[in-house]
């Protein structure tokens, strides 16, 4: 994100276009950045957690959506795995 700061406008852009009933999004309130979780365990939920700049804001929120992303493809692996 040093070299193309251009790409966390990019990434805040995809986090406000996604239509998703739980994970992750970025937002600003107030001049603060907030990384935040839509889930639905329980009911639906939201947790926030503030940031004061949007670049440490942005990097969390890739590390949080690349995690999921191995997550989901591990379970799906297993799944054809087992299938098999």
């Amino acid at each position: 994100m040093e070299k193309q700061p251009d790409r966390i406008d990019e990434w805040v852009q995809w986090s406000e276009d996604q239509r998703i009933s739980e994970g992750w999004f970025l937002r600003v309130e107030n001049n603060k950045w907030n990384l935040g979780e839509f889930f639905r365990k329980d009911g639906y939920k939201e947790t926030l957690t503030e940031y004061p700049k949007l670049k440490s804001a942005c990097a969390a929120f890739i590390k949080l959506q690349l995690e999921d992303t191995r997550e989901i493809a591990e379970v799906n692996s297993k799944k054809k795995i087992q299938k098999r």
